[in-house]
C-alpha cells in the first residue's frame, strides 16, 4: 500500500473487492433459498394433480442440484471471508504492532497491545457468520413481497411481524449500549490489573499479599460482573421476548394462511410456501438480536481503532539517513513533562545542558526522582522533550531515523527486559547476524561462560514459558545486547544494580574496554565503584544540574567543609545553570565552566 490507513472506514474500503464478492455469493445464495419453497410448490400443483413421476424426478434433481452449488457457494463464502481476515492482519497487524510500541514510550499510552485485540475482534466479527447475516439482512422485503404476491393478507401479517421485530432489535440496541460499553471498559481494565498482579507474583507471595490483591481484583471483577449481568438480562429478556414473538408471529402467518386455503383464497402449496419464507424472512433479524454482544464489541474496537489509526501515517515519515556519528554528545536546555491524560505534569528536567565528547565517559549521580532515567530516555530518543534538543554530532537525535540511530546505540535500562527467545536472537536484537559477533558481545560483558552453562547454550530459549533467569543474569545479557555491535555510545542506567562482585567486575572489564574503542559511555549508578573510569561526572538534583566537571572535582564540591550543599551560579549564554568547580579539586580555585552544549552562545 502506498498510504497509511486513518480509519476503520479505509480499511473496509481497502477490502471493497472481498466484500462485494461476498454480496455477490450471498445474492446467489439468497436466489438459491427460493429454490426449497418453488419445489413444494410445484409439488402441489404439478406432482400430486397429475401424479406423474417424471415430474418428481425431474424437480427434485433439479432442487438437489441447486442444493449443492448453494452448497459451494457457502464454503466459497467462507473462504473470502477468511481470506479477507488475513488481508486485515497484513495491512494493519505490522503497524498496529509498531504503534502499539511507540505508544508504550509514552506516558500516557498505555504498555498493552490494545490495538493488536481490536484488531481481533474486527477481524473475527467480518471472518464470522455475523457479517453474512448483515448482507442477508436486505433479502427480507423480497422475501415478505412474495408472501404478498402469494396473498395480500398473509403479506400484511408477514410484514406487521417484521415490524415488531425491528423494534425489538433497536431496542436491544438502545438498551444495551451503554451497559456493553461499561462492561467492555471494565472488563480491559481488570485484565490489564490481573496481568499487572502476575508479574509481581513474587513480591506477593513473599509478603503475604495475597488477600489483599485478591481482594483488589475481587472489586474490580464486581464491576465487571456487575455491568455485564445488566447487559446479560437486557439482552436476555430482549432475545427471549424476540423468540416468543417470531414464533407467535409464524403462527399467526400459519392460521391466517389456513384460513385462506380453507375460504379457498389461496392454494395448500402457496400455504407451506408463506410459511418456509416467513421463517427465512424472520431469521437474519432474529440472528441481529442474538449476536448484538458480538455487534457492539465490534463498534466500540472499530472506535478504538479510529482514533488510534490516526497515528499511523507518522510511522512512514523516514528521516534522511546521516553519516556514522563518532559519538560527541550534546544537552541543551532540555526540558522534559509526563502527559496525564490529555495534560502535562510538573516537570521532571528542568532546563539540562551539559556536553562531552567522543570517546568520553561520563558518571551520572544524583538523589532518587531527580531525573537521571528520564535524561538518559531522552538522551537515546526514547521520550521525546517539551523543549531543548539532544544532539549526537551536532544532529538532534529527532532528526533520526530510530532503526539508523539504534544500530550506532548501546542501551540497558534499568528495569532490563528481555524478550521471550533464544539467548542469541535477544543479544542479536533479532537481526541475521554473524555468530561471531553475539559472540564477541557475551564475552565483552563476561557473560559468554555463563550462556555456555545453559542447556542449549547461546540457543536456550528464555522467557515466561521457558528457562527463567536470575535478575543478575539477566542484567548482563541486556549488557551484551547493549554492547553488540560495538555501538558509538552506550547508555547504561543503574547496571550493577543486580550484579554479584563477578559480574561488577566484568562490567567494569566492558567499560574499560569501550573506552579503548572510543565508545562514548554514560552510566547511572549509585555505586561510584563502577564510575572510577569515567572521564566526567553529574550531578543532578531536582531535575537540574547541580555539579559537572571532572569527578574528583564533583566529588569534592559534594563533601565540602562544613556539610554546604555546592553553588549554583547562572550559565552564560543560556545554556543552563553551570556550576563553579575548582581546577584540580580544591575549593577556591579559579572557576570552570562546564563544556558548554553546541549551538549555545560562548
Amino acid at each position: 500500500m502506498t498510504e497509511k490507513l486513518n480509519s476503520v472506514r479505509a480499511l473496509l474500503r481497502a477490502c471493497r473487492p472481498e466484500l462485494i464478492t461476498i454480496g455477490v455469493i450471498t445474492f446467489f445464495i439468497n436466489m438459491l433459498m427460493l429454490v426449497l419453497p418453488l419445489y413444494t410448490l410445484q409439488m402441489f400443483n404439478r406432482v400430486f394433480a397429475s401424479g406423474s413421476m417424471s415430474t418428481l424426478l425431474l424437480l427434485t434433481v433439479i432442487a438437489v442440484f441447486s442444493m449443492l452449488i448453494m452448497g459451494v457457494l457457502y464454503f466459497v463464502r467462507t473462504r473470502v471471508t477468511n481470506e479477507m481476515s488475513n488481508k486485515i492482519d497484513a495491512l494493519l497487524g505490522e503497524d498496529l504492532l509498531r504503534l502499539s510500541i511507540r505508544n508504550g514510550l509514552l506516558n500516557n499510552g498505555a504498555r498493552d497491545a490494545q490495538g493488536l485485540r481490536d484488531l481481533a475482534a474486527v477481524r473475527n466479527f467480518l471472518a464470522g457468520g455475523e457479517l453474512p447475516n448483515l448482507f442477508d439482512t436486505p433479502w427480507v422485503p423480497l422475501y415478505l413481497f412474495i408472501i404478498w404476491v402469494f396473498d395480500p393478507l398473509l403479506g400484511y401479517v408477514a410484514l406487521g411481524g417484521s415490524l415488531v421485530m425491528v423494534c425489538f432489535a433497536i431496542a436491544n440496541e438502545v438498551l444495551s449500549r451503554r451497559p456493553l460499553r461499561m462492561y467492555n471498559a471494565a472488563s480491559i481494565l481488570a485484565s490489564q490489573e490481573a496481568e499487572a498482579m502476575v508479574k509481581n507474583a513474587e513480591a506477593i507471595e513473599s509478603m503475604g499479599m495475597m488477600k489483599g490483591v485478591v481482594r483488589q481484583w475481587r472489586k474490580m471483577q464486581t464491576v465487571v460482573l456487575s455491568s455485564n449481568s445488566r447487559s446479560n438480562k437486557i439482552s436476555s429478556f430482549v432475545g427471549t421476548t424476540s423468540r416468543t414473538v417470531r414464533l407467535l408471529v409464524q403462527i399467526a402467518v400459519t392460521a391466517v394462511g389456513a384460513y385462506q386455503v380453507v375460504s379457498h383464497s389461496i392454494s395448500p402449496g402457496a400455504f407451506v410456501v408463506a410459511n418456509i419464507l416467513m421463517a427465512r424472512a424472520l431469521a437474519p433479524v432474529d440472528a441481529a438480536i442474538g449476536t448484538w454482544r458480538a455487534v457492539v464489541a465490534f463498534m466500540t474496537a472499530a472506535r478504538r481503532l479510529d482514533a488510534m489509526m490516526k497515528d499511523l501515517p507518522r510511522l512512514d515519515v523516514q528521516a534522511m539517513a546521516l553519516p556514522a556519528p563518532k559519538g560527541r554528545l550534546s544537552v541543551d536546555r532540555l526540558v522534559y513533562r509526563h502527559r496525564v491524560g490529555g495534560n502535562l505534569a510538573p516537570a521532571i528536567l528542568k532546563g539540562v545542558s551539559f556536553a562531552i565528547e567522543a570517546g568520553e565517559a561520563l558518571g551520572i549521580v544524583g538523589p532518587s526522582g531527580s531525573g537521571k532515567s528520564t535524561l538518559v530516555k531522552c538522551i537515546v530518543g526514547v521520550w521525546q522533550p517539551i523543549s531543548g534538543t539532544v544532539r549526537l554530532d551536532g544532529a538532534d537525535v529527532a532528526q533520526w531515523d530510530p532503526e539508523d540511530l539504534g544500530q550506532y546505540i548501546g542501551y540497558l535500562p534499568q528495569d532490563v527486559e528481555l524478550f521471550n527467545a533464544t539467548i542469541r536472537e535477544n543479544i542479536s536484537r533479532f537481526q541475521e547476524a554473524n555468530p561471531a559477533d553475539i559472540v564477541a558481545a557475551a564475552q565483552m560483558a563476561g557473560v559468554h561462560d555463563l550462556i555456555l552453562q545453559l542447556p542449549n547454550g547461546y540457543d536456550t530459549r528464555i522467557g515466561t514459558n521457558s528457562y527463567i533467569l536470575s535478575g543478575g543474569q539477566r542484567q548482563r545479557i541486556g549488557l551484551a545486547r547493549a554492547l553488540f555491535g560495538h555501538p558509538k555510545m552506550l547508555v547504561l542506567d543503574e547496571p550493577n544494580a543486580n550484579l554479584d562482585t563477578e559480574g561488577e567486575a566484568a562490567l567494569r572489564q566492558a567499560l574499560v574496554r569501550c573506552k579503548e574503542l572510543g565508545t562514548t559511555v554514560i552510566v547511572i549508578a549509585h555505586r561510584p565503584s563502577i564510575l572510577s573510569n569515567v572521564d566526567k561526572m553529574l550531578f543532578m538534583r531536582d531535575g537540574q544540574v547541580e555539579l559537572f566537571g571532572p569527578p574528583a572535582e564533583v566529588m569534592a564540591r559534594l563533601s565540602p567543609p562544613g556539610g554546604q550543599r555546592p553553588r549554583v551560579v547562572a550559565g552564560q549564554g543560556g545554556a543552563g545553570p553551570a556550576v563553579q568547580v575548582a581546577a584540580g579539586g580544591a575549593p577556591g580555585g579559579p572557576p570552570r565552566r562546564p563544556p558548554a552544549p553546541e549551538g549555545a552562545a560562548p
